[in-house]
């Protein structure tokens, strides 16, 4: 582990044998430094066969384990020389660790997460056959320590005010419950995850009281003895931060000081977690949540990364609760683990992204959903993270919104969790009250139904690697409803895809656009853009060109059927190509069958690339008359073009990706600066095009980029 005071508190507590102060990486097993002493033994597979770690053991215990480990190595090394493909497949890396002669898998990391904060173990042991049908694949425990009394959903702040962390809260269950709720998520292949809260304790005073006892000796007595009396026998006023510091967010909470007791108290904490399962049939909880992570002090990191070695060595899936747009905090987070086993953390930057771009607009007129949507700067923490819309915090916290995260109700947020359940990337964490939602639970539906489809048809692949990715378009004039594919793409020269599903996100704005007014005509060199109307049309066409003979069916839930298998639930099914009608609801999931590597999935487009020293330059344009409502769309900052010419003009490259469909695909623009100044052809006024393509404007003019 890397640390010698570690490794001898796990051995004093009996757990743990002694085991060697310094942990080789798992690649060292094919060579590298074969001189040092190995912990770990390490098996790769591709999909199909797991990857195991086993640790080291007494010869004189096991001999037999040594002998069995290196037959099986052996055997699974010479399969897969005799079967190695050409290609790149995704490793399915798992890992197992031998417990009193039980393999124990590594946890890999959930798709979907219930956050039951508001539910004894008993009540979520009667919900759990409801949510494995729901499409979830992992629960996630209000905190099991024993906190003060109180109701669970009106004072839920309690919860994360510890008392004792010597015994499971007889609140919300005890120990017993807490096995029999493991063993029913274990039978449903559910994944349990505790949160644990490590970095502070109740309060024992309030702040203004932290505060005056930092010149007033008497009355610091005084909390002291307060500490003793709370937390003894565990804890004593020693393994609290003196003097009291509000610098780091802990307010009237007492914080704590991870020095040996504390670290001592914790870890038997998390192996009572660990080992509330019936032995033989399941394990307990497999996954971890560390709450606050933000508030521990810089000295204290260390002692945190000591509970995720622990943690990643029992086989279970860890991530960090950090409530900060700032990315470099994460990623000092994230480097608490191995290479192989990052700390994922809580994407509040992406989560900050979608309120601003999904939020109904404060003075009434129609939202520009579509472009905000194109013109998000990155997908938050990457892939990887753990994504939310809302939190418990963000929607329980009363005063200033955490992170300006500030949904007013779940209602409000749902085509925000409906855009990210459609994109099957990392976890995503749903509170209680937005996961009741029946949107929700359908766009949770078609997640499932998407990852299940992806993983056959990844298995059927016979060359090149194939990643899910999904595309963002829209049809004109209306742009709505926006409209997401989601495709398995290949690594061919072509790029050829195979469509897994199409999700429609109605927003309103067709059947609310209304003409634009006019914009005020310059004096000097800009002219005002023609302006007209047009109505909607009754049908829109899928944008995307899906293959032939592909079918799409729409979901409307999913269940769970005999030994604990789930299928999504369909509606009825029709040819993509006729056309879909005007969505009536906010938004529609579409599952596509269609043959492997059928299409492109590419949708038609004009990309504008354009040159100005405007700080926040707009895009206002007009298909088949219809103009959007002034400024425009807003361009997003880029790179320049590769076929930038070697023009005069001055400032930075903007873009912006206009989708066009059969019969509009004529496209006539202006610039402007956001704010009444305008751009347009030098000769000839508004700027036009007539077909798809990358188009370049610099100096006044535009031309056609031949890529």
């Amino acid at each position: 582990f890397g640390s010698n005071t570690f490794c001898d508190a796990l051995t004093r507590s009996g757990q743990l044998g002694a085991c060697s102060s310094q942990m080789k990486q798992p690649w060292d097993v094919y060579g590298h430094d074969s001189g040092a002493r190995q912990n770990w033994s390490t098996l790769v597979r591709e999909v199909g066969g797991p990857c195991w770690y086993s640790s080291t053991w007494p010869s004189r215990d096991c001999c037999w384990l040594a002998v069995l480990a290196i037959c099986v190595f052996c055997r699974a090394w010479m399969s897969r020389r005799s079967s190695r493909r050409k290609v790149r497949t995704t490793l399915a890396v798992e890992a197992a660790h031998v417990v009193k002669g039980t393999h124990v898998k590594v946890a890999a990391q959930p798709d979907a997460i219930f956050h039951a904060l508001h539910s004894t173990f008993d009540e979520l042991q009667a919900k759990l056959p409801e949510l494995a049908g729901a499409g979830f694949d992992a629960v996630q425990l209000p905190p099991a320590h024993v906190s003060p009394s109180g109701d669970l959903r009106r004072e839920w702040y309690l919860r994360y005010q510890p008392l004792r962390w010597g015994a499971i809260d007889p609140h919300l269950g005890g120990e017993s419950s807490l096995k029999k709720l493991c063993a029913e998520a274990s039978r449903l292949g559910i994944l349990v995850i505790a949160d644990c809260v490590f970095n502070h304790a109740a309060a024992v005073a309030s702040k203004a009281e932290w505060e005056a006892a930092q010149n007033d000796a008497e009355l610091l007595e005084e909390i002291k003895c307060r500490l003793d009396n709370t937390f003894a026998p565990e804890l004593s006023r020693d393994d609290f931060v003196m003097p009291w510091d509000e610098g780091w967010g802990c307010g009237a909470l007492s914080e704590l000081r991870l020095c040996e007791n504390v670290l001592a108290v914790h870890l038997d904490h998390l192996k009572r977690l660990l080992q509330c399962g019936v032995r033989g049939f399941c394990l307990g909880a497999r996954g971890f949540c560390l709450d606050a992570a933000q508030n521990m002090q810089p000295a204290h990191v260390g002692q945190v990364a000591q509970y995720v070695e622990f943690l990643q060595r029992e086989g279970a899936f860890v991530y960090t609760e950090v409530s900060s747009l700032d990315r470099q905090v994460h990623v000092h987070y994230a480097s608490l683990g191995s290479k192989l086993q990052p700390v994922r953390s809580m994407d509040y930057p992406l989560a900050k992204q979608l309120k601003e771009v999904f939020s109904l607009p404060k003075h009434g007129g129609p939202r520009p959903a579509f472009p905000r949507l194109a013109a998000m700067p990155d997908s938050g923490l990457g892939p990887g993270a753990v994504r939310f819309v809302r939190n418990h915090y963000t929607a329980l916290n009363s005063g200033t919104a955490l992170c300006g995260i500030d949904w007013s109700c779940a209602e409000d947020a749902k085509l925000a969790w409906a855009y990210l359940l459609s994109a099957p990337e990392g976890s995503v964490l749903l509170y209680e009250e937005d996961a009741a939602l029946p949107l929700v639970q359908r766009a949770l539906a078609f997640r499932r139904a998407i990852l299940r489809q992806a993983a056959q048809k990844i298995a059927l692949v016979a060359s090149g690697a194939c990643s899910v990715e999904f595309e963002l378009s829209a049809v004109p004039p209306s742009y709505d409803p926006v409209m997401l594919l989601v495709h398995l793409r290949g690594s061919g020269s072509e790029g050829r895809s195979t469509p897994l599903g199409v999700v429609m996100l109605s927003f309103g704005e067709g059947r609310q656009h209304q003409r634009p007014k006019t914009p005020t005509r310059p004096r000097s060199n800009s002219n005002s853009p023609r302006l007209g109307h047009v109505a909607a049309p009754a049908s829109l066409p899928i944008p995307w060109d899906l293959g032939k003979g592909a079918r799409m069916a729409e979901v409307l839930g999913g269940e769970l059927q005999g030994s604990g298998s789930w299928s999504p639930r369909l509606g009825r099914t029709f040819q993509p190509m006729e056309g879909l009608m005007q969505p009536s609801h906010a938004a529609h999931f579409f599952l596509v069958e269609a043959p492997l590597a059928e299409c492109a999935c590419t949708a038609k487009e004009v990309v504008v690339h354009y040159r100005t020293g405007w700080p926040a330059p707009h895009l206002h344009f007009g298909v088949q008359g219809e103009w959007t409502t002034a400024p425009g769309w807003p361009l997003r900052r880029a790179a320049a073009p590769p076929t930038a010419g070697s023009g005069t003009g001055h400032g930075h490259w903007w873009t912006l990706h206009v989708p066009v469909a059969e019969g509009c695909e004529a496209l006539e623009f202006v610039f402007n600066d956001g704010g009444g100044r305008w751009d347009h052809q030098l000769i000839g006024g508004n700027y036009k095009v007539d077909s798809p393509g990358t188009y370049i404007v610099e100096d006044g003019s535009i031309r056609k980029a031949v890529l």
